[in-house]
């Protein structure tokens, strides 16, 4: 009898991350963007991770470490790091963060998430 209840738990937890993956569309992961322009060379990073038992909030972490270009002489790196707390919605396939609303777009043919312009791919 202890075995069949282990196994059913086993299915039952099982089951459960199951479904909360398909409903959030595999947005959790870690996303990355490079650009550069005549001004600032950037490295950035965005990991999304659930937030408790919650299968609909995210907290993402922003890392960017960039370079000031000045003169053409490029600068040490600087780092900078915000941390955000959002909601997925599903149908629209958007995290949105309340405080400053943001929204970020994710697109699941592409692996990527879409923030004011700019594109972040999935690396894991």
């Amino acid at each position: 009898m202890k075995i069949a209840s282990i196994v059913a738990m086993f299915l039952a937890f099982l089951l459960s991350h199951c479904s909360n993956t398909n409903h959030t569309g595999g947005v959790s992961g870690t996303y990355v963007n490079q650009s550069e322009n005549e001004y600032t060379k950037s490295f950035d990073n965005l990991v999304v991770t659930p937030f408790g038992s919650n299968s609909t909030t995210f907290i993402v972490l922003s890392k960017t470490g960039y370079q000031k270009i000045i003169n053409g002489v490029i600068q040490p790196k600087l780092y900078k790091q915000h941390v955000w707390r959002t909601q997925w919605d599903a149908p629209a396939k958007i995290l949105s963060e309340g405080e400053l609303g943001r929204k970020f777009y994710y697109n699941s043919d592409k692996n990527s998430l879409t923030i004011q312009g700019y594109e972040y791919f999935k690396i894991k």
